[in-house]
């Protein structure tokens, strides 16, 4: 799946790179601009270091011990002033795409989880902050 930052999501170009795609004109702007944000969502996120994993987990600031993967990066960008969606799969649809062999920055989420051949989403599994 592909790579995505806070207000990133879903690569909806189709087949070979056509269709309606979700590449906005003002992609390397928005990065650039993002780049102080993803330090304070990185900054918090290396904060949490050796906080337990806990499924569905929200964190201490939610009463509990640890966070799951989505739980993190929500928290993280919350912290920033990023509104984020809650689980992975709101997450990966969400926002604009980074462009295919664009170079992951510091604070883009990254997806992945299996295609299932019933439907044509599959189903994320975690998201994971570079």
């Amino acid at each position: 799946m592909p790579a995505a930052g806070p207000a990133r999501g879903r690569d909806r170009a189709g087949p070979a790179g056509r269709g309606p795609g979700r590449y906005p004109g003002g992609h390397r702007r928005h990065r650039r601009r993002a780049g102080r944000a993803a330090q304070i969502a990185v900054q918090f996120a290396l904060a949490q270091v050796g906080l337990p994993y806990v499924w569905g987990g929200d964190g201490p600031a939610a009463g509990e011990v640890g966070f799951d993967c989505s739980g993190l990066t929500h928290a993280a960008y919350e912290a920033a002033g990023v509104s984020l969606p809650r689980t992975a799969h709101t997450q990966y649809h969400h926002g604009p795409l980074v462009r295919p062999g664009t170079p992951l920055m510091p604070g883009d989420l990254v997806f992945y989880g299996v295609r299932r051949a019933s439907t044509t989403s599959g189903s994320t599994s975690a998201a994971a902050a570079w």
